[in-house]
């Protein structure tokens, strides 16, 4: 088998460099004055192994992972390295019971709906931490365990958050249910967002995070977990604040701190409510939906902000129009390794970041 623990990070000067990035990070999370804009990097890369390799075998995930982290490091970007189990957005909705669809280089998704009608909702279970496909999720994470190379951190593997796993396990009808059924939508969310909660005290406990530190998408943020909103701006700001957001609090309350991913394509006024939940610390979100500039200027100084962007959409920052913002992860999808090195260098030379 692969020697996984020297693989990477091997030399004094690659553990050095990996002890100082990873107190810029710290800083970035926890010191406002001493924070940096961070720049992450994303390039075509041609990885060994398919999306179902590296999903039955913990190896061969654990090695097209390692050969990410060595991209990096050739670009000196400030991705911080951690692994995780590559389930897809399913593994809580296969626990409920949906059936997953998977072809062998493509992420899983659901392919049936397990409610099909309000009614249903009462009789729906909270599973245990060993449906579905969490012993399998379970294998990875102690395989990473016992082959893990220096400096390397671990990422939940992906939870969603309480309304996309009850979207998922409702299907479409569940847009309607908001006028038709909305205590019953509630009761499904309280399900779901305590499912959550077990799941996420089991992974913290199983790899030793959960700590104040969050690894996730090659960032360190402040906070516990992830909650993901990927449909969210299909429903109105009002049924957020008045059917949702709870849940959301819960689970970042049940975990002191922790951010939101958003998939919004237009701002209906749900990043205000987010930036209004006081231990929300980072949200990520579309550059190309979302003005960096603009939220820049009125995101709480708390919430670290990540705009994924090409570089086109960079070109004014390169121009010298900074965002008024320093907790600010930019996250640059390039066309090659090559144009990922100099978008890079430019970056930071534009930002006054130092290497």
């Amino acid at each position: 088998m692969k020697d996984f623990r020297n693989s990477v990070y091997k030399t004094d000067a690659e553990k050095a460099r990996l002890d100082t990035l990873f107190q810029k990070w710290q800083d970035f999370c926890f010191d406002y004055e001493k924070a940096e804009p961070k720049i992450i990097t994303h390039a075509p890369l041609a990885l060994k192994y398919t999306i179902g390799e590296c999903v039955r075998d913990p190896a061969a995930s654990m090695e097209n992972q390692i050969d990410i982290f060595k991209y990096h490091a050739e670009v000196g970007d400030d991705y911080y390295p951690a692994l995780r189990a590559n389930f897809g957005t399913v593994p809580i909705a296969e626990s409920f019971g949906c059936e997953i669809y998977r072809r062998e280089n493509e992420q899983p998704c659901t392919e049936s709906i397990v409610v099909n009608n309000a009614e249903e909702i009462d009789a729906l279970e909270i599973p245990d931490e060993k449906s579905g496909s969490f012993p399998e999720i379970d294998r990875h994470y102690e395989f990473y365990l016992e082959n893990l190379p220096y400096g390397v951190g671990f990422m939940l593997p992906d939870l969603q958050g309480p309304f996309n796993n009850a979207h998922l396990l409702r299907g479409n009808d569940i847009f309607t249910d908001f006028y038709d059924e909305p205590e019953s939508i509630e009761i499904l969310l309280e399900k779901v967002t305590q499912y959550q909660i077990l799941m996420t005290r089991h992974y913290h406990e199983l790899c030793g995070i959960g700590k104040g530190i969050l690894y996730d998408w090659g960032g360190i943020w402040r906070g516990n977990l992830r909650i993901c909103n990927c449909t969210l701006h299909n429903v109105s700001t009002e049924f957020y604040e008045t059917y949702i957001k709870k849940y959301d609090r819960m689970l970042l309350d049940a975990f002191t701190e922790g951010r939101i991913h958003y998939c919004g394509t237009h701002d209906n006024g749900q990043m205000a409510s987010f930036f209004s939940i006081p231990n929300l610390y980072g949200v990520d979100f579309d550059g190309a939906h979302h003005s960096i500039w603009e939220l820049a200027k009125r995101t709480p100084e708390r919430v670290a902000l990540l705009p994924y962007m090409n570089p086109e959409r960079v070109a004014p920052i390169l121009a010298g129009k900074i965002p008024e913002k320093r907790n600010v992860i930019y996250e640059i999808y390039a066309s090659s390794v090559e144009e990922a090195k100099v978008i890079c260098a430019a970056m930071k030379s534009a930002l006054g970041i130092a290497n």
